[in-house]
């Protein structure tokens, strides 16, 4: 197929964002039916088995281009580009010649989904057309494999929402590293680098202290705040003799995690914290806090600028019955 990707960082001729536009020519002539391809599709899905048409399943049969269309803008996650869709097309001249457009904030995810969607393509047609795999060895679950690649390749959930508000907006957005997840909004001397939510005049500190939980609370404390009692553990054993110090229940934690990532709260016995140290020192190799816990509602306050935008009570989740329905049905 000889396919030629080109990448695009910014405004460009295809779009006014960035992507990467994909030239190849066809390994395939015939058309296959949306029924054949949803079938091998989904053998091809072994994660999950879900099929391929996310909307209505096609009525007329899918060149190898159609179907190519298909699968890049399955995997595409429609995040701040929402408005703009994948654009295939053929060049006409010695050799007849396709290419295919993703517009994609993330230049290298819209690269990795050409290249992956393309083999996927080929394995599916050879797979119908020759009864054979294709030249190229997919790994094991390609389907899934893919949407974790694309998942990691992805910025954060904070990054998204500003990222959409600036498209939203017409505020000009620009990838600075993409392997450090840092962002241009506006141009020239206005424009701004964030990475997440931090722009480049916060405090190296302070994000060193937010960070680490046994920094700030040693701040906290400094201040003269209410903080909480805790001290890091080496392991078990250690762990052990620190909760019988301060007294059960405790919490376990790593130091520097975030999003509640290895937290374990409300431990009442020596079984459950040492099956709770494990699970925070995977995250947290150099030690574990052991905590008080403490009763109460969880706070979230969101401070820019020097002021208090908002407050956010966090509860735990639970399921509130009816007298009627099961709770796995109202979960579901």
């Amino acid at each position: 197929m000889n396919p030629k990707i080109e990448l695009f960082h910014g405004p460009n001729k295809f779009a006014d964002s960035a992507g990467a536009v994909v030239e190849f020519e066809p390994p395939f002539n015939e058309t296959l039916s949306a029924d054949s391809i949803d079938k091998q599709w989904k053998k091809l899905d072994s994660h999950q088995g879900r099929s391929l048409w996310t909307g209505n399943q096609p009525e007329n049969e899918l060149s190898f281009v159609d179907l190519y269309t298909e699968i890049v803008s399955y995997f595409r996650q429609p995040v701040a580009v929402c408005d703009h869709k994948c654009i295939s097309g053929y060049q006409i001249g010695n050799n007849q010649r396709a290419w295919i457009f993703l517009c994609h904030t993330h230049s290298n995810t819209a690269n990795l989904i050409l290249r992956s969607s393309m083999a996927l393509t080929n394995e599916i047609f050879s797979l119908i057309v020759t009864g054979h795999p294709g030249i190229n060895k997919l790994v094991p679950n390609p389907i899934a494999n893919l949407q974790r690649q694309v998942a990691n390749l992805h910025y954060s959930k904070t990054a998204n929402i500003l990222l959409t508000v600036a498209l939203s907006r017409g505020i000009p957005t620009y990838p600075i590293s993409l392997g450090g997840n840092i962002w241009q909004y506006v141009q020239g001397s206005l424009g701004r680098h964030y990475r997440s939510a931090a722009d480049e005049f916060d405090s190296l500190t302070g994000d060193i202290l937010c960070r680490n939980k046994v920094y700030s609370n040693e701040l906290i404390n400094r201040l003269g705040f209410p903080g909480v009692v805790h001290e890091v553990a080496r392991n078990p054993d250690h762990a052990a003799k620190i909760a019988a110090l301060i007294g059960y229940p405790v919490v376990t934690k790593p130091i520097s995690a975030g999003m509640g990532k290895g937290i374990t709260t409300s431990i009442d016995n020596p079984d459950e914290l040492v099956a709770a140290f494990k699970l925070a020192a995977s995250i947290s190799p150099r030690g574990v806090i052991i905590e008080k816990y403490v009763k109460g509602t969880d706070h979230r306050l969101a401070v820019f600028g020097g002021e208090l935008l908002w407050v956010m009570a966090r509860y735990p989740a639970r399921v509130i019955g009816d007298g009627v329905h099961s709770i796995a049905t109202l979960i579901g």
